[in-house]
């Protein structure tokens, strides 16, 4: 276990929580489990914990709220800061599993390489980020039918592999967001395929009302282009 740390904060309880909070994000299982228990025996509320650590980070910071709110946001919630790190942690064994070592799991895929392909010559912002023009996007990818979706099944599917490959890289910390190229092929899935490729069953259409809902997609701009698809 980390070493118990010896008057960070000047409150007790407070350099209990920070200590066990250090005890958690080991990973380790049997830790945790000491550590849960031994929360229990921290009697001050959880939101006064909190506010007590807002308090210390603002003298910290010289009066910065902004670090003061959002330090002490779920500071004292240890059950779900626990949650967060072993479902990291399982995230991390079923990469590894699935790909054999941190290595592959982070190498280039196929659908990668093709999203970077086909919008090899589609212009992008010049500052920051790297973000394309959607619609010039949506037609670079709608040249290669080769690798477009026939059906919103088919959407589905890319879909859940996006997501599954996200799910599985970010058992590591430094994993980062999608390439610009995934976002932008993302986009052309959600917005334009489910609003123009028509639903063969009921079931099918019901499979995509569940994937907007699992992924709050409906208040986004193209929610209704997309629901007007599957019920006309």
């Amino acid at each position: 276990a980390p070493p118990q740390p010896v008057a960070v904060t000047g409150n007790k309880d407070l350099d209990a929580v920070l200590w066990l909070r250090q005890v958690v994000q080991t990973g380790d299982g049997a830790l945790i489990a000491k550590a849960m228990q031994a929360a229990e025996r921290i009697k001050t509320p959880a939101k006064e914990l909190e506010k007590r650590y807002g308090d210390f980070l603002m003298r910290q910071s010289g009066g910065n709220t902004m670090r003061a709110v959002f330090g002490s946001m779920g500071f004292a919630d240890l059950k779900g800061l626990a949650e967060r790190v072993l479902d990291k942690q399982a995230r991390k064994r079923e990469a590894l599993a699935r790909f054999g070592s941190e290595q592959a799991v982070f190498a280039e895929t196929v659908p990668e390489r093709f999203c970077m392909d086909a919008l090899a010559l589609v212009p992008v912002a010049t500052k920051g980020w790297r973000e394309y023009d959607q619609a010039q996007a949506n037609a670079a990818f709608a040249q290669h039918q080769d690798m477009a979706p026939h059906t919103l099944a088919d959407c589905l599917h890319e879909l859940e592999f996006w997501d599954a490959l996200y799910r599985l890289r970010n058992g590591w910390d430094n994993a980062g967001d999608d390439l610009p190229e995934v976002s932008a092929r993302r986009h052309y899935i959600e917005a334009h395929c489910l609003a123009s490729i028509r639903p063969k069953t009921r079931d099918e259409a019901k499979a995509v009302l569940r994937y907007m809902a699992a992924h709050e997609m409906f208040d986004r701009n193209e929610t209704d282009a997309v629901l007007e698809n599957l019920v006309g």
